[in-house]
């Protein structure tokens, strides 16, 4: 005999879920207000998932006194959700710097196009 009941979903027969949540930043180091920080430090943060549009203008560093921008190379580490920005030089001793992630129109997104909202934080160097 045939059943005339409809039949229940499966679980894989449902519709995705769509992805509304924004990425953020978990981790950073420096940490913010660190003090004493080296001059030869790298800048490293770590997102809350996998994100694109991590580079040189997305991810910056600047010199809280000058205003100047830290010419660095960024990349990922590993097939981590980190990424690290390498100054390409010593940063001034006694100095405080400003990191920029910067999400936005432009900026940081999550796979979904979610966009990360621009997160700063300072440290100085040490003398």
């Amino acid at each position: 005999p045939e059943d005339d009941r409809p039949c229940k979903p499966r679980c894989d027969d449902r519709p995705p879920k769509h992805d509304s949540r924004r990425p953020f930043v978990v981790d950073e180091s420096p940490r913010d207000g660190a003090f004493r920080v080296s001059t030869f430090t790298d800048v490293l943060v770590t997102f809350s998932e996998s994100v694109r549009g991590v580079d040189h203008r997305s991810f910056r560093l600047f010199n809280a006194r000058t205003g100047r921008s830290v010419f660095a190379d960024v990349f990922r580490s590993g097939s981590s959700r980190r990424w690290v920005l390498v100054p390409d030089r010593r940063l001034s001793r006694g100095s405080r710097y400003v990191a920029v992630v910067k999400g936005g129109f432009s900026g940081i997104r999550d796979f979904a196009g979610n966009r990360l909202s621009t997160t700063t934080w300072t440290f100085r160097t040490g003398r």
